[in-house]
């Protein structure tokens, strides 16, 4: 059972490093639409007016790089004209090798997580965090937020010591909710404040939880945040791993997703991970689960599969389910999934998991069914 604080946060469609994040899945998305089979692992880094697009590429296809920025910063509504340099070699044939006979691209470990305590099976802290920024993003796009920028964060803090146990989330309070949005020079700050406030409230309430005691309410505490995006800090892909997940609940194996195809078990596995932990939780078999995949490059199936339902179920009994039914080879889980696809643009903000907006594979729990 979990007690005492858990602090989550989300970051919004302008954060630098989710500028980054947007435009390596754009750029992977472009390769996949085109030739399938494309090997993809592209990062982005951005300061002031500069950004650095590096990677490996090996594919068919040819794409044009700033048409592609240029739809995603226009999408997040940043108006910044950058000086694109890119460098894109081919994927290293000692990579390539392990990967062509169907084995893992790499070493390394994932790791999957499903909870009960929510409709999307995420911890509360995190699935707060976000839709608490999905819905200050839809007012900053629609208009009801005057003034606001595309650079934005929130964090929640929830206190499961007042409640009776993990599983009575519906009751379990929200200590803080910190918020910074960005906002143009002549904002008039109180009501943009109260505007920040009634969406916070709009969120937290749409999510039907039924007990929500005074909390803490914390909006641009530094007073002014005018200054944003790449000129306010600089942005690189993959430094957001714990917004993209679950927000520090659980280990993470340390893999970025954005940029990367899905050969790249950082990712895809990951997303296998989180299904078979979803799988659990839905059978019944746990009220959460936590499940660890670990690969050998070169080697297609999994070196160890270790899972912990912390105290909910057999983890044994769960660890061979697993085992027996779901192989959790890169071929299987490209295939399974059908991964090789254009779906991977609208993960790189708002997580990658628990999004009831997007029709990702590795969400749907009856898809074995189908």
């Amino acid at each position: 059972m979990r007690k005492g604080l858990v602090t989550s946060e989300s970051v919004g469609p302008g954060h630098p490093d989710k500028i980054c994040d947007q435009i390596s899945d754009a750029i992977l998305d472009a390769y996949v639409a085109k030739d399938p089979e494309s090997r993809v692992a592209v990062n982005v880094s951005i300061k002031d007016d500069r950004m650095f697009v590096f990677g490996e590429v090996t594919s068919k296809a040819d794409i044009n790089y700033q048409e592609v920025i240029d739809g995603v910063l226009e999408w997040i509504g940043v108006d910044t004209i950058y000086v694109v340099d890119r460098r894109i070699s081919k994927q290293s044939p000692d990579i390539a090798q392990g990967v062509d006979t169907g084995g893992a691209g790499d070493q390394g470990m994932v790791v999957g997580y499903a909870t009960n305590e929510t409709e999307t099976m995420m911890p509360l802290a995190i699935h707060m965090a976000h839709g608490i920024m999905m819905e200050i993003d839809r007012g900053r796009r629609d208009g009801t937020l005057k003034w606001a920028g595309p650079d934005m964060k929130c964090q929640v803090t929830v206190d499961y010591g007042k409640a009776n146990n993990a599983w009575d989330a519906g009751r379990c309070p929200v200590k803080a909710v910190v918020v910074s949005v960005q906002h143009s020079e002549d904002y008039d700050p109180e009501i943009f404040r109260r505007m920040i406030e009634h969406l916070v409230k709009k969120s937290l309430y749409s999510m039907n939880y039924s007990f929500y005691p005074k909390y803490d309410l914390y909006i641009n505490n530094t007073g002014k945040f005018v200054v944003g995006g790449s000129f306010g800090d600089s942005g690189l892909t993959g430094r957001k791993i714990v917004v993209d997940t679950y927000g520090g609940v659980v280990p993470h194996g340390g893999g970025a997703f954005s940029g990367k195809d899905c050969t790249k078990m950082d990712r895809s596995a990951a997303y296998a991970a989180r299904w078979v932990a979803k799988k659990v939780v839905s059978l019944r078999m746990a009220k959460e689960c936590e499940v660890h995949i670990s690969y050998a490059i070169g080697r297609a199936e999994p070196v160890a599969i270790m899972v912990d339902s912390h105290g909910t179920g057999d983890d044994k009994a769960i660890e061979r389910f697993i085992s027996e039914n779901y192989p959790l080879t890169p071929k299987w889980i490209r295939e399974f999934f059908d991964l090789r696809r254009p779906i991977y643009g609208k993960t790189a903000v708002f997580g990658h998991f628990g999004r009831r907006d997007l029709n990702l594979p590795w969400e749907d729990v009856e898809i074995d069914k189908k």
